[in-house]
């Protein structure tokens, strides 16, 4: 998975790719999401993920503070 995450895909390539790993473990399977920076921001990526997952925890979701300015 490391090498894979190192390999930088052609702009005019798709952008995003995802891998599901079954029993990655005796009770457990793996979802990984792999999207370039320009399709969202990490927070956008973490509320992406937790909206995919089961339950979330009010602690897991990122606290966002909007910067205003009016100059």
């Amino acid at each position: 998975m490391a090498q894979e995450q190192s390999i930088r895909e052609p702009l005019n390539f798709v952008q995003w790719k995802c891998y599901y790993i079954e029993d990655f473990n005796e009770q457990e399977s793996v979802f990984v999401f792999k999207c370039h920076h320009s399709l969202a921001d990490g927070v956008a990526l973490v509320m992406l993920m937790c909206n995919l997952a089961d339950s979330v925890k009010m602690e897991d979701v990122p606290k966002v503070i909007p910067k205003m300015s009016w100059i």
